[in-house]
């Protein structure tokens, strides 16, 4: 996680100023994206399942991702950091 997170940074950091988003914008961006992921993920499993365009969904989990990265980054959270107390957290509540 913490390769991608820099990786991700270091993509962004090459954009010419123009194409740099400012933090509220980020996380707009993060929210079509996540919707952009429910889409496809309702194509495939809903009640009247559509066939998906090849590598639609695993875009969708990029594009998720990619702006969670960028997102971070943007505030300086280290979601390598933060990621196993959330995953103790479900733990907890899955007992």
């Amino acid at each position: 996680m913490d390769k991608s997170q820099h990786a991700t940074g270091e993509v962004l950091n090459t954009f010419q100023e123009i194409y740099q988003l400012d933090v509220r914008t980020r996380a707009l961006h993060l929210i079509e994206e996540t919707v952009e992921l429910a889409t496809s993920v309702s194509k495939k499993e809903g009640s009247f399942p559509i066939e998906l365009k090849e590598g639609e969904l695993e875009e969708g989990f990029g594009g998720v991702l990619f702006d969670l990265f960028a997102l971070a980054n943007s505030l300086n959270v280290d979601l390598k950091k933060i990621y196993p107390k959330e995953l103790e957290k479900f733990k907890i509540y899955s007992k």
